[in-house]
Order: structure tokens, then C-alpha cells, then sequence
């Protein structure tokens, strides 16, 4: 795991006061993750962006500082979200997993029994996508 400590963050949050204006100029309306005070990426939202960094699995959850370029102060003045990169990650797995699910069901070749244990979903949660999809299959 790529520890992060607080003097890192505080650092990585004056490196991005000190580039916003710029930053902004040079690239527009963005979201950068900053790390070690460098820019290790950028997309158009919190989630392009988190979905990037889960994907190149170039740095954990929670390591590296995720703020939003608007060439003024609101960058850093107002709290627009408050984010739990790890309840963010579980989410998106379980979206994943549901997906999957779903689409098992509707093939109809395995138990919902098998189903839930090779997902590691819940038995309960498996049976209540059943049933919801069971009108749509008919």
C-alpha cells in the first residue's frame, strides 16, 4: 500500500493552491489528482478521474489528493463533497458484482445459490434481483 501521510497531503493541497490559477488558464474547468506535488492525472469529474486511477492501479485509494481546478479560491474555500475512496471502491465492485449477477439470472444456467457464492454476493440480495427481473424475462 502507498502510504499517505498528513504532511504529504498538506503539502499536495499547497502545491495545488499554488498551480490553480495557472492550471486553470493553461487547461480549463478540471479534476486533478496530485501527488508527491505533481499532477499524476486529470479527467472532467470526480468519478472519470477515479475510475482512471482504479484502472492504471497506479496508486491505492486514498493516496493522492483529488481537487477541482477552477482558477479562484472556491477551489479550496468551499467543501462540495467529502469522499470515502474506499466506500466509493466497494460501490462501484458491488455495482459490478450485481451487473453480473443479473446477467447469470437471466441465462438461467446456474442455482441462484451458485450464483451468490461465486459473486460473494448475499443469498437474500441474489433472490430479490430474481425476482425483480422475473416479469422481464417473461
Amino acid at each position: 500500500m502507498n502510504e499517505y501521510t498528513e504532511t504529504q497531503k498538506a503539502q499536495d493541497f499547497q502545491f495545488f493552491k499554488d498551480i490553480n490559477e495557472d492550471f486553470f488558464a493553461k487547461n480549463g474547468h478540471t479534476f486533478l489528482a496530485i501527488r508527491d506535488t505533481r499532477i499524476i492525472d486529470t479527467a472532467t469529474s470526480v468519478p472519470a478521474l477515479i475510475e482512471k486511477k482504479m484502472q492504471a492501479q497506479s496508486f491505492d485509494a486514498g493516496t493522492y489528493l483529488i481537487q477541482e481546478c477552477t482558477g479562484d479560491k472556491s477551489a479550496y474555500t468551499t467543501t462540495i463533497m467529502s469522499i470515502n475512496m474506499s466506500r466509493i471502491m466497494e460501490e462501484l465492485i458491488e455495482e459490478e458484482k450485481i451487473e453480473a449477477a443479473e446477467k447469470l439470472i437471466a441465462k438461467d444456467k446456474m442455482t441462484l445459490e451458485d450464483i451468490a457464492e461465486c459473486l460473494s454476493l448475499s443469498l437474500e440480495k441474489v433472490r430479490e434481483l430474481a425476482a425483480r427481473l422475473q416479469p422481464q424475462m417473461a
